[in-house]
């Protein structure tokens, strides 16, 4: 066991972070959801590592959040989290926070992060449509396609 911990020592941060992002997308493979998200937090707490290879940690742990069926609002954070460390340009992430938004209600954040990562908004954009057309019979208000209620 010292030999090993005093290998783990010697590995520089990075290498150490790839081997743990790697060891979570086996374990998440296994569907060992929870092993592969404490892999991929393993990974996020190092000190120092490379803003890539945390912003895919972030990411992937949020996948992990969603098979174990945990708030909306984890796979968020973690999502945003990884969005922060890759200027926004991360269409993985911006898809997972879509989906989380989603299921929250936040279709207006849900169709913002589906066109940021250039993908089909029809689904989201009936959705809106609808809930739209629904606050409005609430209100006693004419239904004027197109228009949004805020």
């Amino acid at each position: 066991m010292e030999e090993e911990e005093e290998f783990v020592d010697c590995v520089d941060v990075e290498t150490r972070c790839v081997e743990l992002k790697e060891e979570g997308n086996r374990l998440f493979g296994l569907k060992e959801f929870e092993k592969a998200s404490a892999a991929y937090t393993a990974c996020i707490d190092l000190e120092g590592n490379d803003k890539k290879l945390r912003a895919a940690a972030f990411c992937n742990r949020a996948a992990c959040s969603g098979k174990l069926s945990k708030p909306s609002s984890e796979i968020i954070e973690d999502c945003t989290r990884a969005l922060e460390l890759q200027d926004n340009d991360y269409p993985k992430a911006l898809l997972r926070r879509a989906a989380a938004y989603e299921a929250e209600d936040r279709l207006d954040e849900a169709l913002a992060d589906l066109e940021a990562a250039g993908k089909s908004t029809e689904r989201i954009k009936a959705k809106i449509e609808k809930r739209d057309q629904l606050l409005k019979d609430e209100a006693g208000l004419p239904y004027l396609p197109g228009r949004t209620v805020k």
